[in-house]
């Protein structure tokens, strides 16, 4: 018992690291969204008046968390569509919002 748990340890090791890693990215993930969708309904509901600065309050509150995010923000008739991309790596980690 003692060399298949020394055999079979290190993969459930990894298993579990890996399942952390992955709910880091899925909760930096969702972070990310909640900030989208916060800042475009302020900009729908005229709190932020242009998409520069739309683009400039997503940036600056996703800002702990990289600083190599992509933005992209339209209107179209009543229908706004914001882009947010956001290296993997950068979302497993320090999260400062």
């Amino acid at each position: 018992m003692t060399v298949e748990a020394a055999i079979w340890l290190p993969f459930w090791i990894l298993f579990l690291f890996g399942i952390g890693e992955v709910a880091l990215l899925f909760n930096g993930q969702s972070r990310a969204l909640d900030v989208t969708q916060d800042v475009t309904r302020s900009y729908i509901v005229g709190d932020i008046d242009s998409e520069a600065n739309a683009i400039a309050s997503i940036k600056s509150t996703l800002a702990p968390i990289s600083k190599d995010i992509d933005v992209s923000f339209s209107k179209s008739g009543n229908i706004v569509q914001a882009v947010v991309i956001i290296p993997a790596s950068d979302l497993t980690g320090r999260f400062g919002i």
